[in-house]
């Protein structure tokens, strides 16, 4: 079970589709330990990232009362009733020479 702070993440298996194959969903949960360090990790293929199947797994995987740390998406809005403190954040994109500018 993660303790503390968690940074759930989904992303699909191979960076695109081939002909009549589909990607493997997964689901992350991360447990944050301090600014660089992480601590236990859980991970699961999912069918969907319906919030129905993303509260399933953070029940089964992360501690009531655990802040989650999560990307923008919407099927994450309803961790709040679910018992966790939750932290959206949205990513947004950073071009290379941009991160060395304010180095």
């Amino acid at each position: 079970m993660i303790h503390g702070l968690a940074a759930p993440r989904q992303a699909k298996r191979g960076s695109r589709q081939l002909k009549g194959r589909k990607a493997a969903l997964v689901l992350a949960a991360v447990e944050k330990r301090g600014r660089n360090l992480t601590g236990r990790a859980r991970m699961a293929v999912i069918p969907d990232f319906r919030g129905e199947t993303l509260l399933a797994f953070l029940k089964d995987n992360v501690a009531p009362g655990t802040t989650v740390y999560t990307d923008g998406l919407k099927s994450f809005s309803g961790l709040k009733e679910a018992g966790f403190a939750h932290v959206p954040r949205t990513q947004r994109y950073v071009p290379t020479y941009e991160k060395a500018r304010n180095r």
